[in-house]
């Protein structure tokens, strides 16, 4: 009998020290009015504006007295008028390291950052560029041109980020849509433009247009 409960002692010991995980969860809370995109180890997750969603994350074993099985993974996140600031560097980053600990929920709350364009492409032509001009009555700025990463084809959209205008700094903005055959499509002209504040999207489609 002494031999057998030295034995069951044994085991509670090492049931105790060696502990199990369940994985752990990060939450992102999107406080901005539109997407918001997640990717952790290879998943992708939508969160549509004003909402919210959970990742699972799997996390090492808890060991008891010695360790909380505290796991760091790489979280790509970004929205159509949201991206991660990193204030240490003082720059704007698509990652982030996110420390998941076992059964506990790490929260993200996700503020916006920018206005943008988003842009529909309902033309059998790819778009591969997308260029932008602010118009202020007090400073001359030139044309910023952004090569799209991927082409947007087809039945496709893409975006792109913007600065809001403020009560400080009032402009508006005038955009050109480049595609492959060489067709330029321009909206805006000169003096009159597109003013878009934080939060605020200014959707293109090829065909037809809309601001929110």
């Amino acid at each position: 009998m002494r031999y057998i409960k030295a034995i069951l002692h044994i085991l509670i010991v090492l049931i105790a020290v060696v502990g199990c995980s369940d994985g752990g969860k990060i939450r992102i809370i999107n406080q901005t009015s539109f997407n918001i995109y997640a990717e952790i180890d290879g998943s992708t997750e939508l969160v549509e504006g004003n909402s919210a969603s959970s990742f699972n994350v799997d996390t090492d074993d808890k060991v008891f007295l010695l360790d909380d099985g505290e796991t760091s993974v790489e979280l790509g996140l970004e929205g159509e008028t949201y991206k991660i600031f990193d204030a240490y560097e003082e720059h704007f980053t698509p990652t982030t390291t996110v420390k998941v600990t076992p059964n506990k929920t790490t929260k993200i709350y996700c503020t916006p950052t920018h206005a943008s364009l988003k842009f529909y492409n309902n033309f059998v032509d790819s778009l591969y560029q997308v260029s932008y001009k602010k118009i202020d009555p007090f400073m001359e700025y030139s044309w910023f041109d952004i090569t799209l990463d991927t082409p947007v084809g087809y039945d496709e959209f893409g975006y792109i980020h913007l600065a809001p205008n403020t009560a400080d700094s009032p402009f508006f903005y005038n955009f050109r849509f480049y595609f492959k055959s060489g067709l330029i499509v321009e909206e805006g002209d000169g003096n009159q433009g597109i003013t878009l504040g934080l939060d605020e999207q200014f959707i293109y489609s090829f065909g037809g247009k809309d601001n929110q």
